[in-house]
Order: C-alpha cells, then sequence, then structure tokens
C-alpha cells in the first residue's frame, strides 16, 4: 500500500515545489526590475539594502524550490518507469556526453548569424539535446540540457557578462543560459508519443511539436529577461535608436525573434533526419 501512496506524494509535492519555484522567481524578478531605478546599469553595485537582500533570498529559495520539485517530479518518472541495469546505464551516460559535446561544438562553432547585443543562429546546435530528450525521456533530457546550459555558459556566455552590475550577472546567468536552455529537456515529454507512433509521418509531426515547443520555451525565457533586464541596459548604454521608441516587452519580442525563428526553422528541418535515426538505433536495439 505504501508503494502505491509514496509516488503519488512525490508527483503532489514535486508539482506544488515547482509552481511555488517559478512564482516565486517570478516575484522576485518583477520586484527586482521595479524596486530600484539603478539595477542594470553597467557598472559593480554599493553594498545591498535589507530589501535587496530579502528579494535575493526570495529567488534563491523559489530556485531551490524549482530544482527541488524538478527532481521530485523525476523521482517519480523514474518510480513508474523500468529499471535500467548498470550497462545500459553507463551506456546512456556515454551517449549523452558525446551529444552535450557535439551541441557545445555546435553552438559556438558554427554560428550563421549573431545578433548585435547576443543571441545567434546557428546550424542544429539544438537538435542533439532534442534527440536526448526523445531517445531516453524527461529526466536524461532535463539533465543532459542543464548539463549543456552550464557547459555553454562557461565556454561562451560568461566572457559575454564579465564586468556588468550583479543583478544583470545574475539574471542573465540564471534565465538566458541555464533555464532557457534546460527547457530544451522538455522534447523528452514527447518520448512516449514518438515510440508509439506506427508511420513514420506521424513520429515526425511529434518530434516537430517537441521541437517546436523547445523553441518556444526557450525564446520565452529570452524575451522575459530581454524586457526586465537588457531592455534598461540598452537604454543606458545607446546601443541603438530603436529602444527608445518602443516599450520593453515589444523591443525584447522583435530583438529576440530575429535570431529564434531562423534558428527554429532550422532546427524543424532536422525533424526529419532525427525521426530516421531514432528508427534505425531502435530497430538495432530490438535486434
Amino acid at each position: 500500500m505504501q508503494n502505491q501512496i509514496d509516488p503519488k506524494r512525490k508527483l503532489i509535492a514535486g508539482l506544488i515545489s515547482l509552481m511555488t519555484g517559478i512564482a516565486g522567481t517570478v516575484f522576485a524578478i518583477i520586484t527586482m526590475h521595479h524596486g530600484s531605478n539603478s539595477v542594470p546599469r553597467l557598472r559593480y553595485r554599493h553594498p545591498l539594502s535589507e530589501p535587496e537582500i530579502l528579494t535575493y533570498l526570495i529567488l534563491i529559495i523559489s530556485v531551490g524550490l524549482f530544482i527541488t520539485g524538478a527532481i521530485l517530479l523525476l523521482m517519480f518518472i523514474k518510480s513508474k518507469s523500468v529499471k535500467r541495469n548498470s550497462q545500459q546505464n553507463l551506456r546512456i551516460v556515454t551517449e549523452c556526453a558525446v551529444m552535450i559535446a557535439v551541441a557545445v561544438v555546435l553552438s559556438i562553432y558554427t554560428k550563421i548569424w549573431r545578433a548585435p547585443l547576443g543571441g545567434s543562429v546557428t546550424l542544429f546546435s539544438m537538435v542533439p539535446l532534442i534527440s536526448i530528450g526523445l531517445r531516453h525521456g524527461v529526466k536524461w533530457g532535463y539533465a543532459c540540457a542543464f548539463v549543456f546550459s552550464a557547459a555553454y555558459w562557461l565556454f561562451h556566455g560568461i566572457g559575454q557578462i564579465v564586468g556588468i552590475s550583479t543583478y544583470v550577472f545574475v539574471m542573465s546567468t540564471l534565465v538566458d543560459y541555464i533555464i532557457a536552455y534546460t527547457l530544451i529537456g522538455t522534447a523528452g515529454f514527447f518520448k512516449i508519443f514518438v515510440d508509439s507512433s506506427e508511420t513514420k509521418p506521424k513520429k515526425i509531426i511529434f518530434t516537430s511539436a517537441a521541437t517546436l515547443l523547445v523553441c518556444l520555451l526557450r525564446f520565452a525565457a529570452h524575451v522575459a529577461v530581454g524586457a526586465v533586464v537588457w531592455y534598461e541596459v540598452t537604454k543606458e548604454g545607446n546601443w541603438n535608436e530603436y529602444v527608445h521608441t518602443v516599450g520593453m516587452w515589444v523591443y525584447s519580442i522583435l530583438y529576440n525573434i530575429q535570431y529564434m525563428l531562423p534558428e527554429t526553422v532550422i532546427t524543424l528541418v532536422a525533424a526529419p533526419a532525427v525521426v530516421t535515426i531514432l528508427s534505425v538505433v531502435n530497430k538495432q536495439k530490438r535486434v
């Protein structure tokens, strides 16, 4: 009886923790944005005031709740799935390491076009991470996407945001990199639909749906931090005149769509290839 109740408790606790973490993070971001007129300036800040310390504390706790909720949900998913032996896990970890490395290389060295203030169009850099999610599910999808986000930040992102204010550094690292790229692991939710599809066209449809969803989620993360953080930074720096003529959300949407739209189209083009590779690999596993 206990074994039947525990997974449900993990699911409920995970969902509550996840939603509370998201709500708290959003609240902290909004408070930071509206609480100070000088938060996003391109210089190091003076010692934090008590309200700012409280806001940062809320942000840290909220992120902790978000991570805790994600772990509980992964535990629930694991408890409902078939346990793999150590040899299979080793094979999956090796596959994930290779895919993460490929994704990092593609992200850094295949830039077709770069937006003036950050963001770029690459050749299929998201495909390896989407493939992992579709191959092995949500747990491995989020884990690989998170490791990639940290690696990409270390190799590329940290050089773009060093020397700016503490607030911009924290928010850009957290949202523009960690959250935005970890969300690619959401493709793992479509594994069951791709696996259960009997025809190749259906597999392509679900793969394309997974690709479109993760691109939209990543776009939403970039838009959020662009509106709340980078809009003010851009106005302060006078890097272009357009930022002074529109609101922060319109500016952020228009700025981020210029590289995320072609990135999404390029990634969608690879969907049939991903389906073909998954089909071949699955057939070899069954032989």
